[in-house]
């Protein structure tokens, strides 16, 4: 069993999840493999309302998966965090945790 982090975040985020759920159980379904799914409510409109993306207990949790797949994190219009137009400034402070790195631009 493959137990995997998820952060849909925001825009297209929740529906890339989604969809790349189902490639996984397919896979997981073909390939004789289950996958245990724990979904974080993690995203703009949090940092919003609280100014904090991730607590430290997310990142207590986070730092229990050996895999976390994440959608995206900002939102479309008016930029309201630092990372919304310079992603190397976004606050997202659980990318230090993937051993090796993932989900980061070149």
């Amino acid at each position: 069993m493959y137990k995997i982090a998820t952060i849909g975040g925001d825009g297209i985020g929740p529906e890339i999840i989604s969809e790349g759920k189902k490639v996984l159980e397919a896979a997981g379904e073909k390939f004789n493999f289950d996958i245990d799914w724990t979904d974080f409510d993690i995203g703009a409109d949090r940092y919003l309302s609280t100014q904090k993306l991730l607590t430290e207990e997310d990142l207590a949790e986070l730092k229990k998966f050996r895999a976390i797949y994440f959608g995206a994190i900002g939102t479309s219009g008016e930029a309201r965090h630092p990372g919304e137009r310079d992603p190397s400034r976004a606050p997202v402070p659980f990318r230090p945790l993937c051993k090796p790195p993932a989900n980061q631009a070149a």
